[in-house]
Formats: structure tokens, sequence, C-alpha cells
């Protein structure tokens, strides 16, 4: 659970930020696919970490 201090001081860092959007039962986001979360994972390494993730090794 993100309290509201919590995300205050995400949306005040200058870092890049990723949302992953999970749904819940009784919530639907219009335009999201329901693609489970590994993918989602997978795709967020792949096309926005990778890069980074290499630099550091």
């Amino acid at each position: 659970e993100v309290t509201p201090r919590i995300a205050e001081a995400v949306a005040a860092s200058r870092a890049k930020k990723f949302l992953i959007p999970l749904t819940q039962e009784k919530v639907e986001i219009v335009g999201m696919s329901s693609t489970p979360l590994p993918p989602l994972i997978e795709t967020l390494i792949e096309k926005h970490l990778k890069e980074s993730i290499e630099k550091d090794v």
C-alpha cells in the first residue's frame, strides 16, 4: 500500500518512474490490456532497463 507521503516523495524525485498497471476486480482502466505481471516486468526490463543494467555490470 502506498501512503500519500510515499506517493509525494516518489513524485518529487527527479528519477525516471515506471508504472506497471495492475487491475483489481472492481477497477478497470480503459484501454489497458490484461497482460499478466511477468510479461509486464519482462517488457520493462527489455525495453527500458536493460541498457542501464548492462552499464552497471
